[in-house]
């Protein structure tokens, strides 16, 4: 249980634009459920933070895959489980499992719903160092002609608060057979973490057989902003 009690997540640097609406910048709902579901029954709290909760480790493809499928049926009991729904119901918290469903409904809603700009949005979950993060990833596609043939592109924008390097973007754009990253920053970035998200993408790319490239650009504020 040495991830409980979960905390508050962390202040913002201002620079991404505040949603309009409280579930886009906390996990107010969720992070109190998780608390009070590991203050029942601690086995099934450690099985939610190691299994349904993206982080930082060799499950977080699998997490969030899990998550998004959920989410695509509007149901937070195909993402959190029936055990999770009873105990809530058990210890006198069905107004709060209710007001849980009415987000993971309000998010979505958003994920199919499309922007001005056809940007989509997808917004989830991410546990580290004992709060509850929120990340925010917008997406769309586009299809462009290439040597006489269509292909579908992806491009994707990743918003990060980081406490030690500041406001970050991933600028990603997805083609047939290849990937180029865009990774934009404000503050000076240290050489090794620099080595170290070079080495990642690296690696990636060998095991997807992928082309493409990493590009680091230091801006005193971003051009993209799909929201």
């Amino acid at each position: 249980l040495d991830a409980f009690p979960l905390l508050p997540p962390l202040g913002s640097s201002g620079l991404f634009k505040t949603p309009h609406l409280p579930l886009l910048s906390s996990w107010d709902n969720l992070r109190l459920a998780l608390n009070i579901t590991a203050s029942h029954d601690p086995i099934l709290a450690n099985l939610l933070t190691s299994t349904r909760l993206p982080t930082a480790n060799s499950a977080l493809g699998a997490s969030l895959l899990f998550f998004l499928s959920a989410l695509n049926g509007g149901n937070i009991n195909k993402w959190l489980g029936q055990d999770f729904q009873n105990l809530m119901d058990r210890s006198g918290h069905s107004d709060l499992m209710r007001s849980l469903q009415d987000d993971f409904s309000t998010l979505s809603r958003l994920n199919t719903d499309q922007g001005g700009h056809d940007w989509k949005n997808l917004t989830f979950p991410f546990l580290t160092e004992g709060r509850l993060e929120q990340l925010k990833m917008f997406y769309r596609r586009h299809n462009r002609e290439e040597q006489g043939k269509m292909e579908e592109e992806t491009r994707f924008v990743i918003e990060l608060d980081l406490s030690k390097s500041g406001p970050v973007q991933l600028d990603g754009l997805f083609r047939p057979k290849h990937f180029d990253l865009l990774f934009r920053h404000q503050k000076e970035l240290e050489t090794g973490l620099k080595e170290r998200v070079g080495q990642i993408f690296a690696e990636n790319i060998e095991i997807t057989g992928l082309t493409g490239g990493l590009t680091f650009r230091q801006l005193p504020s971003f051009p993209i902003h799909p929201t």
